[in-house]
């Protein structure tokens, strides 16, 4: 499998194609990836110890959510907040690009990236929109050779301060960010691909949306 996959992104990396069929969005998280990114970036850069004890703390937190009552903003902004602020930019960046480096074949869905080199021999232009922050999943954007929304860390001097600069990318803001970044209030046919509630606001705008469709 390994092979297989070092050869799929052989043939991404020497992509000539620059006609554009159409706009295909990707989900991220539990639809390209077979794991949340989150708790296996904190696992890689801290410990399972440490992650098992985080998410113990915030445990009424995550059991409220489960069952509709809890933020995932805030929950979400706590754990980050506890075990990264403080950390100056390039060392997230140094992670983010070493957890690429050792995970990508073990993360990403064999299925899932074939689709994404199939999409991009036809020409449609993708964009990964995820609400795992950009950080962390730039480096995976970058090898796929496709383009990247997600949630923000607010930074002030190269250092984290513990907040995210924007809402978290998920459910209608996943909507409302990809309209920004393609400076249009209406937005063109596209193609979508998820996993989770988090991804039907942009089943609803999409032409075509396809569910797990990689599992």
């Amino acid at each position: 499998m390994h092979h297989r996959l070092m050869k799929v992104f052989k043939s991404l990396n020497n992509l000539e194609n620059k006609l554009t069929t159409g706009i295909a969005i990707f989900d991220f998280d539990g639809t390209l990836t077979k794991r949340d990114t989150l708790l296996a970036f904190i696992e890689f850069t801290h410990n399972k110890r440490r992650l098992y004890w985080e998410l113990l703390l915030l445990s009424p937190q995550l059991i409220l959510m489960k069952f509709g009552f809890g933020n995932n903003e805030i929950v979400k902004t706590k754990l980050l907040d506890r075990l990264f602020k403080g950390t100056k930019k390039e060392t997230l960046k140094a992670w983010a690009q070493a957890f690429c480096d050792k995970y990508f074949n073990a993360l990403l869905r064999p299925a899932g990236l074939a689709k994404v080199l199939d999409l991009q021999r036809q020409g449609y232009r993708i964009i990964l929109v995820t609400a795992s922050v950009e950080i962390w999943v730039k480096p995976f954007a970058d090898r796929m050779n496709v383009e990247l929304i997600g949630t923000k860390f607010l930074f002030n001097q190269q250092i984290f301060t513990g907040r995210l600069a924007t809402p978290n990318c998920r459910g209608l803001e996943k909507v409302n960010r990809l309209k920004t970044y393609l400076k249009t209030e209406k937005l063109p046919p596209f193609l979508m691909h998820g996993d989770s509630d988090g991804d039907r606001s942009l089943y609803a705008e999409a032409s075509t949306y396809f569910h797990r469709p990689f599992d």
